[in-house]
């Protein structure tokens, strides 16, 4: 095998397809030589069957791709590196007719296209898409005058393939199996890669009739290398089959089937969109869309609410004007904050004024204090403004007149009642009475126990 790589034909150069000028050959060309003088060529055989040419096929499966030169092999960075490669060159792929445009001779028209196609790289390989046909080449299909397809691909010296140049209608295969052309259209193009003597078509009739054998109200979903999927009941289940003759025996168990989305390079769906809308692995395509739309609602009612309360008509402008909002926030927080202080800082000492200007005015007892600490400036200040001066406040503590034959006794009192600042008990107005209890409440107390006494 090594010495297969060495004398193959080493041709990378950088020329691009589209000039449809011979370039030093790929490495192979994967159908089998026509004339020794020309390149190694590796076919991955595709026998077209009966039917429309395909529009998309399986190129390679991963894995080992054996032919007659021996087995080279597909693997993920192969497929990583042949997506890179088609992206770079930015171009459709060309089929051709039997690798004529890699010929160092030959007709004028030998780089004449037989088709257009692209990449595309999935869960199970590398996939010729969105396939164009000339109107010749697909009649010639059709005539079965092309029977198989032979990618010209590089690879190094493992045998791993490293780059897809473009495609051949070639007769002469020398891979091993080649899945039909236009059988893999018909089945949804996704093909097994069945060694076996048995058609597609039998081999899905020979399926079918083993699994509803088995499992009545079953029919077949899709069929692959090893195993085919069936729905039962509503439920998707996969069995194991294999082949001998043109007889097939299904595996013992069969498997629930849980579909996923696989992160694919060159693929739609996307394990990181999932993860990006918080959403499970198992969510299903409709769900995926039904998120995305909403946050795609939800952003461009944000967008709009962002504009409109900013009067802005652009989002990198109402961004600044929501930073310098929020900054001046910040500010106006402290600011009230020292304003608070201030104004607590001013209330104190108005109060402490007019405290201090009640006492000086003999409108606040010291029992009035406490009070008065406890009321705003204004309520205070109304306060004194309408008080009267408490009279013991203002004069020197009284001392009860002498009055002839007085006695506070239980005997009948005798002579005048008892006077304080001139007035008897029954000549005191209220608020000297209450005066006179917070100055001097022993003299009150006499006052009032004289006057009791001779009122009865």
């Amino acid at each position: 095998m090594k010495k297969l790589f060495q004398t193959a034909a080493l041709l990378l150069t950088g020329c691009a397809l589209a000039a449809l000028r011979p370039r030093a050959s790929p490495d192979y060309l994967l159908s089998a030589p026509a004339r020794p003088s020309r390149p190694t060529r590796l076919n991955v055989t595709i026998p077209i069957g009966s039917g429309d040419p395909p529009t998309e096929f399986r190129i390679w499966g991963y894995g080992p791709v054996e032919t007659v030169y021996g087995t080279f092999q597909f693997t993920a960075r192969s497929g990583e590196l042949c997506m890179a490669a088609a992206e770079e060159y930015g171009n459709d792929l060309f089929f051709d007719y039997d690798h004529a445009f890699w010929a160092e001779a030959g007709a004028p028209d030998k780089g004449k296209a037989a088709g257009w196609f692209r990449l595309e790289l999935r869960a199970d390989g590398l996939w010729a898409v969105n396939i164009r046909w000339t109107p010749a080449a697909e009649q010639a299909i059709r005539d079965k005058e092309w029977r198989y397809f032979s990618p010209a691909l590089d690879a190094d010296t493992t045998g791993e393939i490293t780059r897809l140049w473009n495609i051949a209608l070639t007769n002469l295969p020398a891979t091993f199996d080649q899945v039909p052309l236009v059988a893999a259209n018909v089945r949804d193009h996704r093909s097994p890669d069945v060694r076996a003597s048995v058609s597609l078509d039998s081999l899905y009739g020979l399926l079918n009739a083993a699994i509803r054998e088995r499992y009545r109200e079953a029919w077949l979903f899709e069929v692959f290398n090893d195993y085919a999927v069936f729905e039962h009941l509503g439920t998707l289940w996969s069995v194991p089959y294999t082949v001998l003759g043109t007889s097939v025996t299904l595996g013992p168990d069969a498997t629930e089937v849980i579909r996923t989305y696989t992160p694919v390079q060159g693929g739609q769906t996307m394990r990181t969109l999932l993860t990006a809308l918080n959403l499970a692995a198992t969510a299903t395509e409709a769900e995926a869309l039904q998120a995305l739309n909403s946050r795609l609602a939800e952003s461009a009612s944000l967008r709009q609410q962002l504009l409109s309360a900013t009067g802005q008509t652009e989002v990198q402008a109402a961004l600044g004007v929501v930073a310098a909002n929020a900054q001046a926030a910040v500010q106006l927080g402290a600011a009230n904050v020292r304003i608070k202080e201030l104004e607590d800082e001013t209330r104190t000492t108005k109060l402490s004024g007019l405290i201090a200007r009640g006492k000086a005015d003999k409108k606040l007892t010291p029992a009035l204090e406490t009070w008065a600490a406890g009321q705003t400036p204004e309520a205070l200040e109304a306060y004194l403004e309408h008080a009267p001066v408490i009279a013991q406040l203002a004069a020197p503590a009284a001392t009860p007149p002498v009055t002839p034959g007085e006695d506070l006794g239980d005997s009948a009192p005798a002579g005048e009642p008892l006077k304080f600042n001139g007035k008897t008990w029954a000549e005191m107005d209220g608020s000297e009475k209450h005066n006179l209890h917070f100055s001097d409440k022993a003299t009150y107390d006499r006052m009032r126990a004289d006057h009791q006494k001779r009122t009865g």
